[in-house]
């Protein structure tokens, strides 16, 4: 498929585009999908202090993922680095029947009681929510963002398979960084996003990450104690969700992965506080699931807003000792 080519430098006539940092390995390639000629989006970084001012304008039942993003939008907004004439905001949502389907009113709101009354708040999903607002996207959008997604998955799995082993500090992330880099500029310049190339890169991300040398005592242990972590999306794959999750694992000598049928017998399910569809629907199963797998341990820890991180820390020790 014909990829065009994206401009990426500030115009002044495009829209500068909010996007929620809802997945840390994901987003530094999906973001060019935004790009178009009416938008240049922005990844978020603000975190300091993003809980509590989400708290200031979200009521604390909510979500904690929206009382996260909008912290965070509010604290950019507020960091007087972009113009926020030139401001839209982006709020992806699965427009389903939890509270997640509150998040583009909680946020509308919250932006106008923070002072931002003609900032406008867009909405991405696929059930025609909010027909109005909807951000438009077509086909070449569409084939970057799976592109990303794909490339995100394998670049994640080896790193986290990789980094816990390394000999030389840092050489699993500096890899990761160099195929960020590489796939950034297929990216821009609409080159190398075929099927076959794909499976060409793979190859050689996977050579890559497979050089990098293990620090000599792994050759005779084998593995490291091996922890697979589901939940909410943005609890599971963003470290401001899940509380340095991942980095607490591997400095507590452990290795993050996938799941019970890679022979992963301890699983780790972290989700917001009253998460209907992970409460009900998810800690119904688990129950099944144990009993199925034999060797399952599954443990389940709440993040929220006002939640001890103390605790959480406490149960992921228990399941990994």
């Amino acid at each position: 498929m014909w990829v065009p080519k994206i401009n990426i430098k500030d115009d002044k006539k495009r829209s500068i585009l909010f996007v929620p940092a809802m997945l840390d390995m994901h987003f530094p390639l999906i973001k060019y999908a935004f790009y178009s000629k009416n938008y240049i989006p922005v990844i978020m970084t603000e975190e300091d202090g993003i809980t509590d001012l989400g708290i200031r304008y979200v009521n604390n039942d909510m979500c904690y993922p929206i009382i996260q993003i909008v912290g965070q939008m509010i604290k950019t907004l507020q960091s007087g680095k972009y113009n926020v004439n030139r401001v839209k905001l982006l709020m992806p949502t699965a427009g389903d029947a939890c509270r997640g389907a509150n998040y583009i009113g909680a946020l509308r709101r919250a932006v106008k009681l923070a002072g931002y009354c003609n900032v406008p708040v867009l909405t991405l999903n696929v059930r025609d929510c909010e027909k109005d607002s909807m951000m438009k996207f077509d086909l070449p959008m569409v084939w970057r963002a799976l592109f990303g997604l794909f490339y995100g998955d394998i670049l994640m799995m080896l790193l986290y398979q990789t980094r816990p082993y390394e000999k030389t500090k840092g050489e699993a992330d500096s890899c990761w960084e160099k195929w960020i880099k590489r796939l950034s500029y297929d990216m821009i310049r609409g080159r190398n996003l075929s099927l076959g190339a794909m499976r060409k890169n793979f190859r050689l991300i996977s050579k890559d990450f497979a050089a990098i040398r293990e620090n000599d005592t792994w050759h005779k242990i084998k593995r490291k104690p091996v922890v697979g972590i589901i939940g909410e999306l943005y609890v599971k794959y963003c470290h401001l969700g899940n509380w340095d999750l991942v980095d607490f694992i591997e400095k507590n000598g452990a290795e993050a992965v996938g799941y019970m049928k890679h022979g992963v017998n301890k699983v780790f399910a972290a989700q917001p506080f009253g998460c209907m569809v992970n409460h009900c629907a998810g800690r119904g199963l688990y129950p099944s699931l144990a009993r199925k797998y034999k060797c399952a341990n599954i443990v389940s820890a709440d993040v929220d807003s006002s939640a001890s991180k103390l605790n959480y820390y406490n149960r992921l020790l228990m399941l990994l000792n």
